[in-house]
């Protein structure tokens, strides 16, 4: 368009137009077939969705709590899913796919893992699956690969035995001239009475003794996992070590570590200074031995919350 031949231009574009919406003057909701196709007038996105009766590109059976997001993007003839759990806890969902015809794979992004899904059912052009994502977790879910009968079925670990019952100790490595605290049970430092556990910040190892019944100890796979743990932490299981995460309820691989009878767990664990920041102004009225460029004043006071710290638990083994 220019406004060289303007009005011949305009007649052209109102022609074209006519075509493509229907008769000039026509008002209301209207359905306009074009070609191939249809054009919809009046109608909202999901009502045009209705009325052609498509299905959504992924859905889930559940409608409680906030909804799984995702991504879909096609690789060849491979379509893939990667849905993300919103939530800061385990979630399960029965999620449905606008995928047919090949068995759905299930790649878990954490711990670098390949499964073939196992209960899926396929219906028209939807197939169904349930899935178990971790607190903030993630899945990949693949259709259209070639069927590779090498890889595990994946299932959730439905037995855990939780360690309850402990001996130990803490060692707060900020506080060096302070005894370690005894400690018979796993919670946050914010649920302690001494002011200094209580708005701790920094480094702390747990050192925990416990018993394991060799009904368990001998399983394989056996995993160790810590629950709510804040923020970065490093395991050991009878002094072999088992990785570090950052994420709450990450599963260790335990098995050639854990033992019948009595296990020393230890664990380095370590979170943000926000609050030593709140406690030295509620005791001090303001900042007296830290030191901050951040300008904390603007958004940290005596009356905001506290965040997790320490290992809240609870701490399980899985198989």
């Amino acid at each position: 368009l220019s406004l060289e031949n303007a009005e011949e231009n305009d007649r052209e574009l109102m022609a074209l137009a006519g075509k493509m919406w229907g008769a000039d003057g026509d008002s209301g909701k209207q359905v306009h077939h074009y070609g191939k196709g249809r054009v919809y007038s009046g109608y909202t996105v999901g009502e045009a969705v209705s009325a052609e009766d498509l299905a959504p590109d992924f859905s889930t059976a559940e409608d409680a709590g906030p909804p799984l997001i995702c991504i879909h993007r096609k690789s060849g003839r491979c379509d893939i899913w990667f849905v993300v759990n919103q939530e800061e806890r385990e979630v399960t969902r029965t999620c449905r796919f606008l995928a047919a015809g090949s068995a759905p794979q299930v790649w878990d992004p954490l711990y670098g893992e390949m499964f073939n899904a196992d209960h899926y059912r396929t219906s028209g052009a939807i197939t169904e699956l349930s899935l178990t994502f971790p607190p903030k977790g993630s899945l990949f879910v693949l259709f259209g690969l070639p069927e590779n009968r090498s890889l595990p079925v994946r299932k959730d670990l439905s037995n855990s035995f939780t360690v309850s019952e402990f001996t130990g100790i803490i060692s707060f490595g900020n506080l060096p001239d302070r005894p370690p605290v005894a400690v018979s049970a796993f919670k946050p430092y914010t649920e302690f009475e001494d002011p200094e556990i209580r708005y701790y910040s920094g480094q702390a190892t747990y050192r925990v003794s416990f018993d394991l019944p060799d009904t368990i100890a001998g399983k394989d796979p056996l995993y160790l996992s810590l629950g709510d743990v804040a923020d970065g932490y490093a395991v050991t299981l009878n002094g072999h070590s088992l990785g570090s995460a950052v994420f709450p309820g990450y599963r260790f691989t335990a098995t050639s570590a854990a033992v019948a009878g009595i296990n020393t767990l230890e664990v380095r664990v370590g979170n943000r200074f926000r609050n030593s920041i709140i406690g030295e102004m509620t005791r001090e009225g303001g900042l007296k031995t830290l030191w901050t460029t951040s300008p904390v004043n603007g958004y940290l006071d005596p009356g905001k919350p506290l965040a997790d710290a320490g290992i809240s638990g609870p701490v399980r083994f899985l198989w």
